[in-house]
């Protein structure tokens, strides 16, 4: 039986594992092409809706924020938009701050939530 013997890579010329190299080269575009489909295709379509909703806000549209704050919308600028979080309490805001359009049934599961007894208010009724 011939023993094998084993060459260091160091001394095996460039080139001539030609295979290797192209199997390298074909996994890394296999995972250059799951990493833009996976992660950002889908943050540019999000990007995409989120500009599409913020172009289509009109006056009276009830808004909430990235940062939580509610209010009506008054008017609508190129930029940015007017908001009324109170009576008589305007503040101007960046278009691209608006997170989300609050609708009716929003605020009707709200009421209805915050309407639900809590444990605490059990207690006082058991002693």
């Amino acid at each position: 039986m011939a023993q094998r013997t084993r060459v260091s890579p160091a001394l095996v010329p460039p080139g001539s594992d030609l295979h290797a190299v192209l199997a390298l080269i074909l996994m890394t575009a296999i995972l250059a092409v799951a990493f833009w489909a996976m992660i950002i295709r889908p943050q540019q379509q999000h990007r995409q809706a989120h500009q599409d909703f913020v172009a289509g806000l009109s006056s009276g549209d009830q808004i909430e924020s990235f940062s939580g704050i509610r209010g009506t919308v008054v008017e609508v600028g190129e930029d940015s938009i007017r908001l009324e979080i109170a009576p008589g309490v305007v503040v101007d805001m960046a278009k691209l701050a608006v997170s989300s359009r609050l609708d009716k049934a929003e605020d009707s599961v709200q009421t209805k939530i915050s309407s639900v007894p809590t444990d605490a208010d059990n207690q006082g009724d058991e002693q």
